[in-house]
């Protein structure tokens, strides 16, 4: 039984070693990279090869949404084994998300911290790497719709080997802000009403639309089929035939291609051939009225049914064709 005791705590001492030894491991680690930067800050400025560069997807950013910059350090002919950068934003264009070090070919933080416009990631490993190593990903969100503002990688930034410091060229990125699109279509034009007719026309208006960012135009629909777009409230109709029902309605249009619903169908008839009044009807009334303008030539007169110019016999033997109808 003493003997198993003893094998026991043998092994409980044992197993207290690892947990120390691993966590020693960590602390020489951690402190490598201290010392790196140390040893870096007396160094002088660094003439190197290893060159720290901003990317993005895309520096196209849309206000309200978050572009993601990866950090580098293309090290090209040389050997590093810790980077210090510095970055700093403009505030007022833009928002820290996160910092994501996942990747990072430095396996090892030594500082990092997010403050007033400025961030700084220090990094370090403990063996020498080459080639394009990622630093980390850092977010951000667009918090203005135009212009441009500059990522700038500060010439506190450094790459490291062994303490000495072999800094190239520092990168930086331009972030270009956009508007996001407009999604939203205008208002359906309202009140749709018929001003006149005539044999060949049909002439109505309606209330404006609103839009967020403003309408554009109208889009005139005849029986279903767009016929034309135009700026204002009111459109004539014209080249209908007589007598003839027509079915018309309006859609609003904004800068960005939006098209509201559109408006409520108004149904119309061209007015008869003859229909001086516009009665619907030809009969003695019209035929009054025509006599009584005979041989008028004013433009646009109601009786004069064959458009020459003047009221006259032709303009009679049209309406008596058309008697009763």
């Amino acid at each position: 039984m003493k003997k198993q005791i003893n094998n026991l705590k043998s092994k409980q001492v044992f197993k207290s070693r690892k947990v120390n030894i691993g966590f020693l491991a960590v602390f020489v680690l951690s402190l490598a990279v201290f010392g790196y930067f140390l040893i870096k800050s007396f160094a002088a400025p660094g003439n190197g090869n290893a060159n720290i560069v901003l990317s993005a997807p895309s520096s196209e950013v849309i206000v309200g949404n978050n572009v993601t910059v990866t950090a580098r350090v293309n090290t090209n002919s040389e050997q590093v084994n810790a980077v210090d950068l510095r970055i700093s934003y403009d505030t007022s264009k833009l928002q820290y998300v996160s910092i994501d070090d996942s990747q990072s070919a430095f396996s090892i933080e030594a500082f990092e911290s997010v403050s007033n416009g400025n961030i700084t990631i220090t990094r370090g490993e403990t063996s020498m790497k080459s080639g394009s190593l990622e630093i980390a990903k850092i977010t951000f969100k667009a918090l203005v719709d135009n212009g441009t503002s500059t990522l700038d990688v500060t010439n506190e930034s450094s790459v490291v080997n062994s303490g000495n410091d072999v800094t190239g060229t520092l990168t930086d990125l331009i972030v270009i802000f956009k508007e996001a699109p407009d999604t939203t279509p205008p208002t359906a034009p309202s009140s749709l009403r018929l001003d006149t007719r005539t044999t060949n026309s049909l002439q109505f208006s309606w209330n404006a639309s609103t839009d967020n960012k403003g309408v554009t135009g109208y889009r005139v629909y005849v029986n279903n089929s767009p016929v034309q777009t135009i700026a204002g409230t009111q459109f004539n109709a014209t080249g209908l035939n007589a007598g003839t029902q027509y079915s018309l309605s309006v859609s609003a249009l904004d800068a960005a291609g939006n098209e509201s619903a559109r408006s409520q169908t108004l149904t119309a008839n061209t007015v008869k051939l003859g229909d001086v009044n516009k009665d619907e009807k030809i009969d003695v009334f019209d035929l009054s009225i025509l006599l009584s303008r005979w041989q008028s030539q004013t433009a646009n007169d109601p009786s004069d049914l064959n458009k020459d110019g003047v009221v006259n016999i032709f303009d009679l033997s049209i309406l008596l064709s058309r008697w009763g109808t």
